[in-house]
């Protein structure tokens, strides 16, 4: 069992409180009055979780110091909770200013040291400093930073990139290297990229290589009868008095027909979806029949949907089209590369 203590609940608020404010650390109180290091540090997370009635052990009544303390205790404890959550936006979002100038104010009011006061909030005394020092300067924006490697690659970068606009700035790299180049690291010659917005969206190489193998698995076995395989896109067409109008073109791949092909001013989804009922309806009327009966197998009900294939361009990838095909089960989308007229652009031609 653990000797009951001999001091009264007004010395160890005391005690706790000269810690808090940082007047004496916790080996010190312990020696001053006559108590082991741990029994500050016990009191101190019993006055943390229990507040003053955990020291006062049982005493029903309190003295009027007792409650000055108490009030005391509950302002610092008020300002310390204030001072933590500060510097949790401070941690979480990066940003000195104005939570760092709130920190400074509380710390200051508190009377405490600034190595007390960064140990109390979590925060290292060394970025606690550099933070506030950063503050009272007036938070001098950082950069931009001499690059002496990217300013001399960057027109040679630049030539490459837009010679290979497919390429990423690794391979831009590698080419620059065997050619002779001195390119330095692949950093710099994303960077010389990034300048002049050569670098493609995150991962477009690997959706890229997605679109290809889906490309191929449709034309893997080349089509030898109608209604397998369709090629779309919207292209422009421009004329002398109506200005450029936009060409909705469908075409069978197998039988070389172009099944529709509206025009109109606007090249949006909804202009996409309106040819591809426009090549449904055509190629019902060349069968005689629906066309998802020549597309399902009369003896097992299996339906093999017409592949659409198109590119990658912002009305393909709407919302819009994805619900067309999703309503039609005898249809399916493939999606090349954007602006592939090498592949889709069978109106033209």
């Amino acid at each position: 069992m653990t000797k009951p203590s001999r001091r009264s609940p007004e010395q160890k608020l005391q005690v706790v409180l000269g810690v808090l404010r940082g007047e004496q650390s916790a080996a010190e109180a312990g020696r001053k009055f006559g108590v082991s290091e741990q029994s500050v540090h016990n009191w101190k997370r019993i006055l943390v979780e229990s507040g003053r009635e955990g020291l006062t052990a049982g005493r029903r009544r309190r003295t009027s110091r007792e409650a000055e303390l108490e009030a005391e205790y509950e302002e610092l404890k008020a300002a310390l909770g204030e001072a933590h959550a500060g510097a949790a936006r401070v941690a979480k979002g990066g940003g000195l200013s104005p939570p760092v100038g709130d920190l400074d104010v509380i710390r200051a009011e508190a009377g405490m040291p600034i190595t007390r006061f960064a140990a109390l909030i979590g925060v290292p005394r060394r970025t606690c400093q550099y933070r506030l020092a950063t503050h009272r300067a007036g938070d001098p924006p950082k950069g931009p930073w001499p690059a002496p490697v990217v300013d001399r690659i960057e027109p040679a970068v630049a030539k490459l990139a837009a010679e290979w606009p497919a390429w990423g700035h690794r391979k831009i790299w590698a080419m620059g290297r065997h050619a002779g180049w001195e390119f330095g690291s692949q950093s710099s010659v994303r960077r010389a990229m990034a300048r002049r917005g050569l670098l493609g969206p995150v991962r477009c190489q690997a959706e890229r290589r997605q679109l290809a193998r889906a490309r191929r698995a449709a034309f893997a076995d080349a089509p030898s009868r109608p209604n397998r395989a369709w090629q779309a896109d919207l292209s422009e067409f421009e004329t002398e008095a109506a200005g450029t109008r936009q060409l909705g073109g469908v075409a069978d791949y197998a039988a070389k027909l172009v099944l529709a092909c509206p025009v109109g001013a606007t090249g949006t989804a909804g202009d996409l979806c309106a040819a591809f009922d426009a090549a449904e309806t055509r190629a019902s009327e060349l069968l005689g029949h629906a066309l998802i009966e020549d597309c399902t197998d009369g003896d097992t009900g299996e339906v093999t949907p017409v592949v659409i294939v198109t590119d990658n361009g912002p009305a393909t990838k709407s919302a819009a089209v994805a619900r067309w095909f999703a309503a039609r089960a005898h249809f399916a989308h493939v999606r090349t590369r954007h602006r592939s007229p090498h592949t889709n652009g069978v109106t033209e031609r």
